[in-house]
């Protein structure tokens, strides 16, 4: 196992739950689906309390493996207990990461579900 495969966590897509006519609906709830791997990045403690202060959301960098299927606005629920949801911010994009090895980075904030 890598340092890299060691950081990674295990989190849950949740798919919106659609209710409504043919066209689409709407969203009312949330179901549970495929489960990916994240590695996330903690933003520097001054970096909280700045956005803190500021009402805004901190901004977490994320490492995935190359091709999990995420996209943007995909929301990620800890798998391994929790309630810790992440709105992915940015579009995932393939890029080097440590040692060579091939990840997507992409930018999460800390939210929850929607209802």
């Amino acid at each position: 196992m890598s340092l890299l495969e060691a950081l990674y966590g295990q989190y849950t897509v949740m798919d919106p739950k659609a209710a409504g006519g043919p066209e689409g609906g709407w969203a009312v709830g949330w179901t549970p689906g495929a489960t990916v791997q994240m590695a996330l990045g903690s933003p520097a403690q001054a970096q909280k309390a700045v956005a803190g202060a500021q009402r805004e959301e901190a901004v977490y960098n994320a490492l995935f493996p190359a091709g999990t299927p995420v996209r943007r606005n995909d929301r990620l629920r800890r798998a391994e207990g929790g309630d810790a949801v992440y709105r992915v911010r940015t579009s995932p994009v393939e890029a080097p990461g440590p040692s060579g090895v091939r990840v997507m980075r992409a930018e999460v904030i800390e939210t929850g579900l929607p209802t």
